[in-house]
């Protein structure tokens, strides 16, 4: 019944703490290795749990008990704010749900569709990679940050992955299309216009 906040843990340490107090974040999940990067949140009162500790995989499992009601909180999503201090978006779980329903039947996601992960989770794009393509029972590739920005790399990744719907930023996107792709059915860009174009046919 818990809403989520995604952080993204390369903010300075002032501004995760900002996000933390003013969300009245209660629990923080997180890695071993980021630990170090929130020593605030013991006098915030805030528990930590490293989702990579191995006590966890020998822990019980159990199915948690479903209790959300379509007006509940499904996450807070921070914008840069018109003040200067972020300000946190509260999204409830009827309008993801309405946002995925309208995405996967607009773009015709499929099960046995395979989608990228490009944009970081901290932004709220994010949502559209992400939920759609779990709620269809596609699969979600998750992209590791050596290959973002590397178009060849990138190309490479998706063509062996069999990757077949992606979502670039614009100015990626543009470079992208100079590549020589035969996996994706469709590239989804947004932001402005892209100014580039190609013989290419997604």
């Amino acid at each position: 019944g818990a809403a989520y906040l995604p952080i993204d843990p390369d903010y300075p340490e002032e501004r995760l703490q900002y996000l933390m107090k003013d969300s009245g974040t209660k629990l923080l999940l997180t890695q071993e290795h980021l630990i170090e990067k929130i020593p605030f949140t013991d006098t915030m009162g805030i528990s930590v749990i490293a989702l990579d500790d191995e006590r966890i995989a020998k822990a019980e499992k159990t199915n948690v008990t479903v209790r959300n009601k379509p007006s509940d909180l499904a996450y807070v999503i921070y914008t840069s704010g018109s003040t200067g201090k972020p300000k946190g978006v509260l999204v409830e779980h009827k309008s993801l749900m309405n946002l995925c329903h309208w995405y996967v039947n607009f773009h015709e996601i499929r099960a046995s569709d395979r989608i990228t992960n490009y944009l970081k989770y901290s932004f709220d794009a994010s949502i559209t990679e992400i939920f759609p393509c779990l709620i269809t029972g596609a699969e979600l590739h998750v992209l590791r940050g050596d290959i973002r920005l590397d178009m060849g790399k990138l190309n490479e990744y998706m063509n062996e992955n069999g990757i077949t719907v992606a979502t670039l930023p614009y100015k990626v996107g543009e470079q992208f299309m100079q590549q020589d792709n035969h996996s994706l059915r469709m590239l989804i860009s947004g932001g402005e216009q892209l100014n580039m174009q190609t013989d290419t046919e997604y």
